[in-house]
């Protein structure tokens, strides 16, 4: 299952990523866009009608705002994590590492983006034209209990 409430050209990348990964391993996954305006009720109707006892589910959310939202709906299932349930989002690592279980998140490089972004920047301003305007960097992983 995948869960995002935003439209950006990020999370659609992020989304279209995703979905190619898992059809590469032959995987199917069923997708839900929410409102950012979603309500915990109609958040957590989304997930309960979704998961199937003994049916192992990866739930992946695309974006740190509704990360822990999902997390705090999932509240009476954390203890099928991760054996029945896994659950991975982007960023917000601060509160991932402290949560019970942790949860898996895909980190973006932070500073290495905003370094690239001003350098392209810069050369945009001087003229030069030695930046690649579009880059691709490199994110890591940050394995918890959320994920097996």
């Amino acid at each position: 299952m995948h869960y995002d409430y935003s439209r950006s050209t990020t999370h659609l990348e992020r989304t279209t990523d995703y979905l190619h990964a898992l059809e590469t391993k032959g995987k199917e996954c069923k997708t839900h866009v929410v409102a950012d305006d979603v309500t915990s009720d109609t958040l957590r109707d989304l997930l309960y009608n979704e998961l199937r006892f003994g049916v192992r589910t990866l739930i992946f959310v695309a974006n740190c705002f509704l990360l822990p939202r999902v997390y705090l709906t999932l509240k009476d299932y954390r203890n099928l994590m991760p054996d029945t349930i896994g659950l991975i989002g982007f960023d917000n690592t601060e509160w991932t590492n402290f949560s019970s279980p942790t949860v898996t998140t895909i980190v973006q490089p932070a500073y290495d983006e905003g370094y690239q972004a001003a350098s392209i920047l810069i050369d945009s301003l001087k003229g030069t034209n030695e930046q690649i305007p579009n880059q691709i960097l490199k994110c890591s992983i940050n394995w918890n209990k959320s994920t097996k």
